[in-house]
């Protein structure tokens, strides 16, 4: 995701990271759910890609993730994916409140 240098070269990244997240909990049921919301995620990722600067916002919310879950920190990592699933959120009211201000 860090190498990434437009919103649309962030996309792929970041389903990867969430597919490695399910693919981790070797739980194959969230795997299979994870797997049949993967259209709706890509579309969520490309909605608030539009935001501007939603690249430098969202790699650090991604890694904060990251960092609790290789540090078997559950709590941790449930407070910064409830971060990232907020910001998310409010990025996607945004851009969807100023409709074509923001570029598709």
């Amino acid at each position: 995701m860090e190498r990434a240098e437009t919103a649309s070269a962030l996309l792929d990244p970041d389903l990867e990271f969430h597919r490695a997240i399910m693919a981790a909990t070797h739980n194959d049921l969230l795997a299979y759910i994870g797997n049949m919301l993967s259209l709706a995620l890509s579309e969520s990722i490309k909605l608030t890609s539009r935001h501007p600067d939603t690249h430098a916002l969202s790699l650090p919310r991604h890694k904060a993730i990251l960092t609790a879950i290789q540090s078997r920190d559950p709590l941790g990592a449930r407070h910064a994916s409830l971060v990232q699933l907020d910001n998310a959120r409010a990025d996607a009211e945004s851009v969807l409140e100023t409709g074509s201000q923001y570029p598709a």
